[in-house]
């Protein structure tokens, strides 16, 4: 029975806890390169790899073995002396967002402990019936991926607008202020939750009581849980300042931007090459390698629809070379009139 990156995953989760219990002891006291390595270490994403790589060895067992009893000892011997944390309070939380110190990162580190211990103790208690039938259930979710990655392709990629750390992006403008931020992200959570309850199904388990939807889970697992943190930070920032200042910052809407007439396909062109150079990155600052998901980005910001962009780069190559470079031309003309040269 293979355990090495369950111990690794366990290992990470103490080592995290005493991570946040370190930064919040020491605040402004910690060195900032001790600060630097914690938060870089010990990030949300480096605990849900840890988790992952867990999951994937607990799917090699469960194929290897396929016996319920077998996996369900190995759980429980293997996580058993591992203390919930049970900081799970709203006076900490208070502390935290009061305390105006990595308010983002406590936050998320936090709810991302607790989650992941509440989730241990369930496949790991032995004098709870729930928790035993929690594991079989998880156990049968494990199994369906085993069963399944063979045969079994996602061609649906996430949604860009639903993607938290694009979302986070958005509300790191610094033009946009605190009320607009606000807003912005109830906004999307309540189109998000909209989504979920016209197009996706409920799962019969779920981890660590995050979510209970099928498509959500694989997709957009921690969505909502950050939209929620978020929320509360910035109503916590906006009850901060003062109301004259506030009211001052309330400006115009800004004017909705709609592509020119006849113009679309040399957008198209255009952000199609710009994708080919490497220009864009996704949320985690790697290149982005979804033509598709850069296109539905810039067709939400501009307010059109280019799904079909594949077949209008097409049909557009069967044209002359001259037709087809024409933007481009018209783009080199322009810039040389702006540094003018010509």
């Amino acid at each position: 029975m293979e355990k090495k990156k369950a111990l690794a995953y366990k290992k990470h989760l103490i080592e995290a806890q005493q991570a946040f219990i370190d930064i919040m002891e020491q605040k402004n006291a910690m060195p900032p390169a001790e600060l630097k390595r914690l938060k870089r270490r010990f990030s949300v994403d480096e605990i849900e790899n840890a988790y992952q790589e867990f999951e994937d060895e607990l799917r090699d067992n469960c194929d290897k073995y396929n016996n319920f009893d077998f996996i369900y000892s190995f759980l429980r011997t293997t996580f058993r002396d591992l203390i919930r944390w049970e900081n799970d309070n709203p006076d900490l939380i208070d502390s935290i967002i009061k305390g105006d110190y990595e308010v983002e990162y406590l936050l998320k580190l936090h709810q991302c402990i607790n989650d992941n211990f509440l989730f241990i103790s369930r496949i790991a208690d032995q004098t709870n019936d729930i928790h035993e039938e929690y594991v079989k259930k998880y156990y049968e979710h494990v199994k369906v991926l085993v069963d399944n990655e063979v045969d079994e392709t996602y061609s649906d990629t996430p949604n860009p607008l639903f993607v938290f750390n694009n979302l986070k992006a958005e509300i790191d403008n610094q033009e946009l202020l605190p009320d607009k931020k606000l807003e912005l992200v109830q906004q999307r959570l309540y189109d998000f939750l909209q989504w979920q309850k016209a197009f996706d199904k409920k799962e019969e388990w779920s981890f660590g009581g995050e979510c209970e939807y099928e498509i959500t889970s694989r997709l957009y697992p921690k969505f909502e849980a950050m939209c929620r943190l978020e929320i509360e930070r910035w109503k916590a920032v906006l009850n901060t300042l003062p109301k004259k200042e506030t009211a001052l910052n309330a400006g115009t809407p800004t004017p909705k931007i709609r592509i020119a007439s006849r113009k679309k396909l040399d957008i198209i062109k255009v952000f199609s090459a710009m994708y080919d150079l490497k220009w864009f990155t996704d949320g985690n600052h790697m290149p982005l390698t979804n033509k598709q998901q850069l296109m539905d980005a810039i067709a939400e910001m501009l307010g059109d629809d280019f799904k079909s962009y594949s077949t209008n780069l097409s049909q557009a190559k069967d044209k002359s070379p001259d037709v087809f470079l024409k933007p481009f031309e018209e783009l080199k003309k322009a810039s040389r009139k702006y540094l003018d040269i010509d």
